[in-house]
């Protein structure tokens, strides 16, 4: 087992957007059959960040398949705005979690004295962690094979079609978790090799950027409700009982000129 993410290509998380988009503009773009891979697109976007949905229509847009671009694909999934509400706990989620809970992710030795502490998410996490949660829940209830998940932030990395049908050759069939965007921890981030664009994640792994769930993942998620704290934290207590992999380099990454609506509990 491998620990840090001194090995990993993901290192390079901070690209120089602007030189990005520039290369990435004149790519020549594969053209995929995205129903080969993935049954459900789904984009969770707050209907008031509309210079986000601006942004990814454009990005999505830019995608080309074999019948459209992923545009088209996308369903769009009103995400939880919970503003200055006073959110309680329901039969899938609890806002109170204790720091133990976030140190067993990412054991920063600052934070050891600090395991014991109870704490409660903010209203963004809590609002981001509950729209997650209706995903999972309607792909159960759909009966979903495989949906791939997207936060309204998204961006994809050059030749990006062609990186995604490689990975997707490269992860066992019957997987339940599928990273395609992820930031590593930095004390807690253990992983296996698997292949040689994909690795087997155990623990300490930021983000629900971009990712994709398998009916059988989405069901060990729901059966283990309530999610507890916010929801990439607590996904992570779920990999003993999931088969977790992820992609070496990010293929999606959370875009970084626009504003983010988080504010993070365990800062506070």
């Amino acid at each position: 087992m491998n620990y840090g993410i001194g090995a990993l290509k993901r290192l390079d998380l901070k690209w120089n957007f602007f030189k990005f988009r520039f290369k990435r503009f004149f790519e020549r773009q594969i053209k995929i059959d995205l129903n080969k891979y993935v049954q459900d697109v789904v984009c969770i976007h707050l209907k008031k960040r509309k210079d986000r949905y601006k942004q990814m229509k454009r990005e999505a847009s830019r995608i080309k398949l074999n019948d459209g671009n992923l545009w088209e694909k996308i369903r769009i999934k009103d995400g939880v705005d919970v503003n200055d509400k006073q959110i309680t706990k329901s039969k899938s989620f609890n806002p109170n979690y204790m720091f133990q809970s976030h140190y067993e992710v990412d054991p920063h030795p600052n934070w050891k004295d600090h395991e014991n502490i109870e704490i409660r998410c903010s209203n963004p996490e809590a609002g981001c962690t509950m729209s997650h949660i209706s995903v999972w829940e309607d792909i159960v209830q759909r009966n979903t094979p495989h949906t791939l998940i997207l936060e309204d932030d998204f961006f994809f990395d050059t030749e990006f079609q062609k990186k995604f049908i490689k990975v997707l050759s490269e992860v066992p069939k019957d997987f339940d978790l599928f990273y395609l965007s992820t930031l590593p921890t930095h004390h807690g981030f253990t992983w296996d090799p698997h292949s040689e664009n994909v690795i087997e994640i155990h623990n300490g792994v930021w983000w629900l950027s971009g990712y994709i769930l398998s009916l059988e993942g989405a069901k060990k998620l729901v059966n283990n409700f309530p999610v507890c704290g916010p929801g990439d934290m607590w996904i992570n207590h779920q990999f003993k009982n999931m088969k977790v992999y992820s992609t070496i380099s990010n293929l999606i990454g959370q875009r970084p000129n626009t504003k983010s609506d988080n504010v993070y509990s365990f800062e506070k």
